[in-house]
Order: C-alpha cells, then structure tokens, then sequence
C-alpha cells in the first residue's frame, strides 16, 4: 500500500539503485548528457552507462564509451571508472527515503 494522491505518482526504487537522468534534448540530433545522478541508499549498487555517438554504428567497432558507477553504502559514496560521464560531482543526489 501507497499513499499516492491523484497528482502524485508512486515510484519504488531497489535500495542501492542508481538513476542517471538524462538533460533535455530538443532534437534527437544533438547528444543528450546527464543531467543529475540520484542514488537510493540502503545497499550497495552498480551501474554501467553506455555511450556512443548516437549516429553512426561506429560502436559495433569500438564497444562505445563505458561508465561504471558504483555505490558503496556503509562509505555513503560513488565513485566512477572509466570515461566521464558529467563535468561536474554536484549532480549526485542521495535520496533519502
């Protein structure tokens, strides 16, 4: 059972998940970057972001760009390997539930 108002809708999320947002694109022409990273403690949690170019099946080749985003709970922090998802670590938001 929820709580779920008529202009509220429930989302459950898996302690340990980790949501990347994508920022808001106008055309599918131009790439989309992440926007913000929420985290939703209570575990430990992985992620893998896959990017490519977004035109061409140049990846087929390369693999594309990959992200591993890790959650360690009892640290409380996310630590990332591989390329660069987003300039900036101030996107990450730590859900509290």
């Amino acid at each position: 059972m929820a709580d779920a108002p008529v202009d509220t809708l429930p989302l459950f999320v898996r302690s340990g998940s980790i949501v990347p947002l994508g920022s808001e694109v106008q055309s599918a022409q131009r790439p989309q970057t992440i926007a913000s990273v929420r985290v939703y403690p209570g575990a430990d949690g992985k992620f893998t972001l896959f990017q490519d170019d977004g035109d061409t099946y140049e990846y087929e080749k390369s693999g594309g760009i990959l992200t591993n985003l890790t959650w360690d709970d009892a640290a409380h922090q996310l630590k990332h390997e591989g390329a660069s998802a987003w300039s900036r670590l101030s996107v990450v938001t730590v859900v509290n539930k």
